[in-house]
C-alpha cells in the first residue's frame, strides 16, 4: 500500500519514535512538546476513541489552554450520515479557536479521518461567534435569527448540542461544542446572568460573565443569502430529525481548506495505526462514483491521496509506534513550570467553553 510506505519511509529518515503505549506516556510527550512552544505540531491518533482518552491525559498534563482536539464526522465519506451539531461545534470551534496566534493551543490532537476531510475558508470567521456578556443589550428577535444562521435548532426543551429556546426573560443555548447548556437571564434587555445548567436535573453548574456560541454546522448561512424565521427551521425532535442531511462544502462555499491551512507551520506527529485508518478512508473514496453528483460532492470534500501524503511526509516530526516505554517517574521539580495547578474548577467571572472543545470553562478563545 502506497500510504503505508510513506510514513515507514518517513520513519528511516532519523525521526524520533515515541512509545505507542501506555496512553499516558503518549500524553507526557504531548505536554512536554506542548510546554516548549517552539512550533505548533498536529497529533494524528490511530482512531477517535484514543484520540479522546489521549486528549483527556494532555489536557490535565498541559492544560486546557494548550490543547484542542479535533473531531472526524461519524461514518465513512458516502455513507450518507450528516455531520451532528457537536461534532461541528467541535471542529469549528477549534478552528477559530486557531486564528487567534496568540491564544491559540500548542497541540492539536485529532485523526486521519478528521483532517481528510475538509473546513471551511478562513475568510468566513468575520462574523461566525456570538459573544453575550453581563451587563449588555440582548434583543431576542436578533439573537434566534443569528443562532439559526449559525446551525442552531429552536426547541421547547434544550438537552442537546445545538439547541435553543426563548422563554419570557430566559433563553437557553446549548453550545455546540460545549459540555452542557447555558441559561441567559435578562431584565428590560439587560443580560443579568448567565449560568450553565445539568439538561438532567435542570440545576446550575457555574456562573460566567461571557458567553461565546460557535456554529453548530459546518456550513455557515450569509446574512444576504437566506432569511430566516421560526417557521423557517420548524419546532420538535421530529422536524429536526429528517431536516439533517448531509452537508457538501464544496457546494456551500467557493473553495475550502484544511486544518492545515489554518497552522501552515505545525509539525505533525504520527501513529503508525493512523496509516491503516487513512488507508480506509482513501478506500472508500475511492470506490465512489465521481461522475454523479453526490460522489463528486463527497469527493470534492475530502483531501486525494497524493496532497495527504504529501502534506504529511513535509511536516512529520516524529512518529508514535510500538516500541518499549520509559516507565521511570519523571522528576515534575524540574519542568519549566513545576508549580502550575491542574484547573478543574473556573474562577468566577471567567468565559464559558463553548468555543472550543475545552472543559467546561476556559480563557483561551
Amino acid at each position: 500500500m502506497q500510504h503505508l510506505k510513506t510514513t515507514a519511509d518517513s520513519a528511516s529518515k532519523n525521526k524520533p519514535v515515541f512509545p505507542l503505549h501506555p496512553i499516558g506516556a503518549v500524553a507526557a510527550m504531548i505536554a512536554q512538546r506542548a510546554e516548549k512552544g517552539d512550533k505548533p505540531f498536529i497529533y494524528i491518533a490511530e482512531a477517535g476513541r484514543r484520540r479522546q482518552d489521549i486528549y483527556e491525559l494532555a489536557k490535565l498534563l498541559a492544560g486546557p489552554d494548550a490543547v484542542a482536539e479535533f473531531a472526524a464526522p461519524d461514518g465513512f465519506p458516502g455513507d450518507g450520515l450528516p455531520v451532528s451539531a457537536a461534532i461541528a461545534g467541535n471542529r469549528m470551534a477549534t478552528l477559530r479557536w486557531l486564528l487567534d496566534p496568540k491564544k491559540r493551543p500548542s497541540v492539536i490532537i485529532t485523526t486521519a479521518a478528521a483532517l481528510i476531510r475538509k473546513v471551511p475558508p478562513r475568510s468566513i470567521w468575520a462574523d461566525c461567534h456570538l459573544e453575550i456578556r453581563v451587563g449588555e443589550k440582548l434583543d431576542t428577535d436578533r439573537l434566534a435569527t443569528r443562532l439559526r444562521r449559525l446551525g442552531y435548532w429552536q426547541d421547547d426543551r434544550v438537552d442537546e448540542a445545538g439547541e435553543f429556546a426563548i422563554r419570557g426573560k430566559v433563553v437557553e443555548i446549548f453550545p455546540a461544542a460545549a459540555p452542557r447548556p447555558c441559561r441567559i437571564e435578562h431584565e428590560d434587555g439587560i443580560v443579568t446572568f448567565i449560568r450553565s445548567y445539568d439538561a438532567a436535573s435542570q440545576r446550575s453548574v457555574a456562573e460566567t460573565e461571557c458567553l461565546i456560541v460557535d456554529p453548530a454546522s459546518e456550513r455557515i448561512i450569509a446574512d444576504d443569502e437566506e432569511k430566516f424565521s421560526a417557521d423557517d427551521q420548524g419546532h420538535g425532535e421530529g422536524d429536526r430529525a429528517t431536516s439533517r442531511t448531509p452537508e457538501f462544502l464544496c457546494r456551500h462555499y467557493e473553495t475550502c481548506e484544511t486544518l492545515f491551512d489554518y497552522l501552515p507551520e505545525a509539525q505533525v506527529v504520527v501513529e503508525r495505526g493512523a496509516d491503516l485508518r487513512s488507508e480506509e478512508i482513501f478506500m472508500t473514496l475511492k470506490s465512489l462514483d465521481g461522475d454523479i453528483p453526490a460522489g463528486h460532492a463527497v469527493l470534492a470534500d475530502h483531501l486525494d491521496r497524493a496532497d495527504w501524503d504529501g502534506i504529511v511526509s513535509d511536516r512529520l516530526a516524529a512518529l508514535v509506534d510500538d516500541v518499549e516505554a520509559d516507565h521511570s517517574v519523571p522528576v515534575f521539580a524540574l519542568g519549566a513550570s513545576p508549580t502550575r495547578p491542574s484547573r478543574t474548577l473556573p474562577p468566577h467571572g471567567s468565559t464559558m467553553a463553548v468555543g472550543s472543545s475545552s472543559p467546561a470553562v476556559m480563557h483561551g478563545p
